[in-house]
């Protein structure tokens, strides 16, 4: 929101400045805002969620790598535990 005065003079020559006819003034407000955007509200919006998406996979797929790692570590300690036994 902005305020603003300005003042002047509507006069053609000098001689006429200083009567009251031709002094002007006004205050006023003035607020500015996007009325019409085309969609861009509506396509970063649609731009966030779907970067949420992928942020949601990625995560996903990681605790997934994380866990077939740890099957992998496990069934690999099994298999040296079944492997010493019958050596000995």
């Amino acid at each position: 929101m902005n305020l603003s005065a300005s003042g002047g003079f509507s006069a053609s020559s000098f001689t006429q400045w200083l009567t009251w006819p031709s002094r002007f003034w006004t205050v006023g407000g003035a607020a500015a805002e996007t009325l019409f955007d085309f969609g861009k509200r509506r396509a970063l919006v649609g731009q966030t969620a779907a970067l949420y998406d992928v942020a949601v996979a990625n995560y996903r797929q990681a605790v997934l790598i994380a866990f077939q790692q740890v099957e992998d570590s496990l069934a690999a300690l099994r298999y040296s535990k079944t492997k010493a036994s019958r050596k000995s």
